[in-house]
């Protein structure tokens, strides 16, 4: 049961992968079409409808009647997915969507700093190993010398594109 509960953790993480790279390119496609708000009701919406359907939040709609839970839902709504999410597409429509990807690995950096500030958890070895990777990543991605060579590639293949197109 073990092996079962780790093969599933492995096909979710893919599938969270293929789901968020499916976000970042499709959010960057429709931003150049809709606003953002609107890009946002209906991510959250199509988002929302596997959720009801698979969470069957009938079963647990007596805790909605509190009012502390109630409260807590709708700090959870807004802070957390509205704002993070919106403030996510508003970069989204300033950057490629490649390097908004790679800057949302700085995420789970974030995450578990606040985690050891704010609850007290401990740092591993691993993680701040971790923490330095993803921070190497990000600078090697703002370096001046390598947007010369991805400008320089982009204009070599706009260059093999037209001399196709011309043939």
């Amino acid at each position: 049961s073990f092996l079962a509960w780790r093969e599933a953790g492995l096909w979710t993480g893919l599938a969270t992968g293929l789901s968020y790279a499916v976000y970042v390119i499709v959010g960057k496609f429709v931003l150049a079409r809709y606003k953002q708000i609107t890009v946002l009701f209906y991510g959250f919406l199509f988002g929302a409808i596997p959720l009801m359907i698979l969470g069957l939040p009938w079963r647990s709609a007596g805790l909605l009647l509190t009012a502390d839970i109630s409260w807590r839902l709708l700090y959870l709504a807004l802070v957390p997915m509205l704002l993070a999410y919106g403030l996510y597409l508003k970069g989204l429509s300033y950057v490629e969507a490649g390097n908004a990807a790679i800057f949302g690995t700085f995420e789970p950096v974030i995450a578990t700093l606040l985690a050891y500030l704010l609850l007290d958890q401990l740092l591993t070895l691993a993680q701040m190993i971790g923490f330095f990777l993803v921070l190497l990543a990000l600078v090697i991605l703002l370096l001046p010398e390598r947007k010369k060579l991805e400008s320089k590639a982009e204009k070599e293949v706009e260059k093999k594109v037209e001399d196709c197109a011309a043939l």
